[in-house]
């Protein structure tokens, strides 16, 4: 029995020393658990998620969408949040809507941003509903990407109550197919990404239980082990965490003064890059101004020298018909005779006349081989001063040419480009071939209006040389509203008011002839009543008849300023001769009840022909 006593109280011992080593290995173990670098040396993801819609307001133009954000601070000190409202049946609505920017530190943070929807504008539906949103973190300086997140959530837009006066849809670059099925897979990925971290969290949450219960069952042997050996134990590892501490601590205050000083001597050199680039430009744009006005002058001397001349001919030419009025007259028939030949030979050659009424005020390079495939809104401000141009391009090194921007354009005023600030940005370096320009509205004093609002037409991408000379590439029709930084939005009562009492209007901004048997006129208007369409007639004004043997389609329009275009042709079928010519263009608008609202007419010497 003694002996059996004695075993038992050697297996007691052994089994405490177990104990013992197994709650110091479990220990160390913790320390270097617990023991992890704060600062950047931490794994850290970029990613939004956790995304909360609000209640939308009573109008249905508003809601706050609530996030949870995670920034490495890798790209700066801060990055930007930003949502773009989207719908898979229609990717171009972006530009309907505003957006606030957040900014967001380095770490987890949850933010707010406010969305509106523009259903006062004219051109946007008065309800809309979107299936998706893509949230974008941007950098500081809002000109690239740092991750993007796509959501699926539907939301209804509008409410039927509040009716502004819509207005035509922009036309936008057309996305293609392969890129929207590029964009499905990418949020496949992203779905997957998502459910494999969610596993890997719970498999986490499984360990740190399991390793709870083992420190509880340490924690009891612990509680039977030597007071002392705890307590130095202890000193140790808290020393330890203290220098570990205070190692990090000095690399992190260190790190942040390189960069500080690094971002310094960027902002400078860039601040210089762009003074001595405007310098340039100026040049420039003075030589430029010299040089036109001294054509202009040589230009009006010799328009004076021929008008004088093409005078004393007329005369002559007055004096011989008057002495030789029979010879005359058969000259003339033999004279209209090879004109109609000449005419007949031209257009079997395709070479077909084209008239403008007025030139372009940008040109298209054409020896640039670098192209833009993709051109969008991509986030609009909530006053509507500023928006985001998103531009998808494939470059090419043989032009020599690595700095991209973008200038906007309006018919109506030539001065347009010169109200807008915008950053120009260095492409060719990225193996992403997507950029983003943020562009601000600034009118000059008494050049554009400080308060209402103001639109373009034309959307420019250039590319800028080493002097600073642009180099366009590529144009896009997006008609676009902007209002003066800190104007007041307007609303559908202000759109109402704008509307009530004017009167429809009319203006043939362009005639473009394709070839012998086709053709198209640009029109602007400002339509008085809800709705109507727009009516083009060609003809020759000695035989008004001749403009049944065209074929053109009335174009509907809705309330409002706006820009068409309005095709026109000869069918195969047509009863006229087999060539033709023409002198008269005319547009009708016309309201619902096929009232007359507006005509205007135009002058133009044109040849036509049947197709074969």
């Amino acid at each position: 029995m003694p002996k059996q006593i004695a075993s038992m109280k050697s297996l007691i011992r052994c089994s405490t020393g177990l104990l013992v080593l197994q709650f110091s290995l479990a220990s160390l173990s913790a320390r270097q658990i617990l023991v992890q670098p704060q600062g950047r040396g931490a794994t850290v993801v970029n990613d939004i998620s956790n995304v909360r819609v609000g209640t939308p307001s009573a109008d249905g133009t508003e809601l706050v969408l609530t996030m949870d954000v995670i920034y490495d601070g890798l790209r700066g000190p801060s990055a930007r949040i930003v949502p773009i409202i989207s719908d898979r049946k229609n990717p171009q609505v972006s530009h309907w809507f505003g957006a606030e920017t957040k900014a967001v530190g380095q770490g987890r943070s949850t933010v707010s941003v406010k969305i509106k929807f523009f259903n006062d504008e004219p051109g946007v539906p008065f309800e809309l509903t979107t299936d998706r949103i893509r949230l974008m973190m941007l950098s500081e300086s809002g000109n690239s990407v740092i991750s993007e997140s796509p959501v699926l959530k539907t939301v209804k837009w509008g409410n039927p109550n509040i009716k502004p006066v819509p207005l035509e849809r922009a036309a936008t670059v057309a996305v293609d197919e392969a890129k929207a099925a590029q964009l499905a897979a990418a949020t496949n990925q992203a779905a997957q990404r998502a459910q494999a971290q969610a596993q890997e969290a719970q498999r986490q949450a499984e360990i740190k239980r399991q390793a709870d219960e083992k420190a509880k069952a340490d924690a009891e042997v612990k509680r039977i082990a030597d007071d002392k050996a705890k307590a130095d134990a202890e000193a140790k590892r808290i020393a330890a965490l203290a220098e570990q501490q205070r190692v990090a601590d000095e690399k992190a205050r260190a790190d942040a003064e390189a960069k500080r000083i690094a971002d310094d001597k960027a902002k400078a050199d860039a601040e210089a890059k762009r003074i001595a680039a405007l310098a340039e430009q100026q040049r420039v744009a003075d030589e430029k101004a010299r040089a036109d006005a001294e054509a202009k002058r040589i230009a009006d001397d010799k328009a004076k020298a021929d008008a004088e001349a093409k005078r004393i001919a007329a005369l002559a030419e007055q004096q011989r018909v008057a002495d030789e009025k029979a010879r005359a007259d058969a000259e003339a028939k033999r004279i209209a005779d090879e004109r109609a030949k000449a005419e007949a030979a031209a257009i079997i050659a395709a070479v077909t006349p084209s008239t403008s009424f007025r030139a372009p005020s940008f040109a298209l390079s054409k020896t640039a081989k670098t192209k833009v495939s993709n051109l969008d809104v991509v986030h609009r401000s909530l006053d509507r001063s500023e928006m985001t141009i998103g531009v998808e391009y494939t470059y090419a090194a043989s032009d020599g040419l690595g700095t991209m921007g973008v200038d906007f354009a309006s018919a109506d005023d030539p001065a347009a480009s010169t109200y807008f600030s915008s950053p120009t940005v260095e492409i060719g370096k990225s193996s992403r071939p997507f950029v983003l320009f943020p562009v601000k509205f600034n009118p000059a004093s008494g050049s554009a209006p400080k308060s209402g609002s103001f639109g373009t037409d034309k959307v420019w991408v250039y590319l800028t040389g080493p002097a600073g000379e642009k180099q366009y590439i590529s144009s896009a029709t997006m008609l676009l509203q902007w209002h003066p930084p800190g104007g007041a939005s307007g609303g559908p009562a202000a759109v109402a008011a704008a509307r009530a009492g004017s009167q429809s209007t009319a203006q043939i901004e362009d005639f473009k002839q394709n070839n012998a048997f086709s053709g198209s006129v640009m029109v602007r208007y400002n339509l008085g009543v809800d709705s109507g369409r727009i009516h083009l007639r060609i003809y020759d004004s000695a035989k008004p008849e001749s403009g049944a043997w065209f074929e053109s389609e009335d174009v509907p329009i809705k309330s409002g300023p706006g820009l068409s275009l309005v095709n026109i042709k000869v069918p195969p079928e047509s009863k006229g001769p087999a060539i033709f010519s023409a002198d008269t263009i005319e547009i009708t608008l016309l309201d619902d009840k096929d009232k007359v609202l507006a005509t205007v007419t135009t002058k133009s010497n044109m040849s036509w022909a049947k197709p074969e």
